[in-house]
C-alpha cells in the first residue's frame, strides 16, 4: 500500500471509512432489503412476500439439466433440485435429504436416472422412493420406508415448468401460455434477467412507471419513447389509461409499434 494511500485510511478511520459503511454492510449499489407493509389497509400486507405459490413456474432450461449431477435453483422461496430419472424426464424434489437435511443439489447421480445424497448415500428414484442407501449395504431399513419431497413438473419447449403449490397441480393449460403446447411450427426463444429484488417491487416498477422519466432520464431509449413502451406507460403524462371492462381492468400497451391487449382482475386500484 502506497503512503498517499496509507495516509488516507488514517484520516477517515480504518478500514476506509464511514462511506464503506454508510449503509450497514450492504453497498450503496445494492438493492435495499424488502420491507413489506404491515397495514391492513395496505394489500400488499395480505400478499406472501415470497410470492404466490399455487401456480406452475417456469424453473430453467430443461437442456441445462443433464445426467450426472443434479442442479438447483430456489423459486418462491423454497429449494428445489432437478435432475433426470430413468425415462429422461426432468425431476423436481425439495433440495433437502429426507434423512439428514443435506442439500440433494451437492449429491451426484451415480447411477443413471437416480439421485444420490453426498452424506449417507440415500439414494431416490423419479418419484422420490429411497431404492438404495449406500452406506448402510443392500439390507438397509431405510430403502422403501423414506421419501423426498416431490414437486410435479412438466418439459414444453425445452422449458422445465414446475407446480409450486401444496394442493393437486392444476391443468398445466390454465397457467402456461398456449404456444407452449402447440407443435413444432411454433418455436419459442427464451432468456433469462435477474433481478436483485422482491418480486413485488419488480412487478410495481413494471406497471407503475412514473420512474422511467427521472431515473432513465438520461437514455437515449427513453428520450426517443415518448409514445412507446418507456414514455407511454400507464397512467404516465404521456401514457395510455386503464378502463374498466366487466369490472376487470383493461389495458393497452404499445410493445415494439404493436398494440396488444390484455386484462387483469380489479381489486380496488
Amino acid at each position: 500500500m502506497g503512503l498517499f494511500a496509507t495516509l488516507k485510511e488514517i484520516r477517515g478511520g480504518y478500514p476506509g471509512g464511514w462511506k464503506k459503511y454508510s449503509h450497514g454492510k450492504a453497498s450503496h449499489r445494492e438493492t435495499p432489503p424488502f420491507a413489506q407493509p404491515t397495514d391492513p389497509d395496505d394489500r400488499r400486507s395480505n400478499i406472501p412476500g415470497a410470492g404466490l405459490k399455487e401456480y406452475w413456474y417456469p424453473a430453467l432450461p430443461a437442456k441445462d439439466v443433464g445426467w450426472k449431477r443434479p442442479v438447483a435453483i430456489k423459486i418462491v422461496d423454497e429449494d428445489l433440485v432437478f435432475f433426470r430419472d430413468k425415462k429422461g424426464d426432468v425431476q423436481a424434489f425439495w433440495d433437502y435429504c429426507p434423512h439428514r437435511g443435506i442439500y440433494l443439489s451437492w449429491g451426484q447421480c451415480f447411477f443413471k436416472g437416480f439421485l444420490t445424497c453426498p452424506y449417507h448415500g440415500a439414494t431416490f428414484d423419479g418419484e422420490g422412493e429411497c431404492v438404495e442407501f449406500i452406506t448402510e449395504g443392500p439390507d438397509s431399513k431405510m430403502v422403501g420406508a423414506m421419501k423426498a419431497k416431490k414437486y410435479p413438473t412438466i418439459t414444453l419447449k425445452n422449458m422445465v415448468f414446475v407446480w409450486m403449490g401444496e394442493g393437486e397441480p392444476v391443468d398445466p393449460k390454465e397457467d402456461i401460455p398456449a404456444e407452449m403446447f402447440e407443435g413444432e411450427e411454433t418455436a419459442v426463444f427464451s432468456t433469462f434477467r435477474y433481478w436483485d429484488c422482491n418480486w413485488m417491487v419488480a412487478l410495481e416498477n413494471t406497471h407503475d412507471s412514473h420512474n422511467a422519466f427521472l431515473v432513465h432520464r438520461n437514455a437515449i431509449r427513453v428520450m426517443f419513447s415518448a409514445r412507446g413502451d418507456m414514455g407511454g406507460r400507464p397512467r404516465t403524462p404521456l401514457g395510455y389509461r386503464s378502463r374498466l371492462i366487466n369490472n376487470k381492468m383493461a389495458m393497452t400497451e404499445f410493445d415494439n409499434g404493436t398494440v396488444c391487449n390484455y386484462s387483469a382482475e380489479n381489486n380496488g386500484g
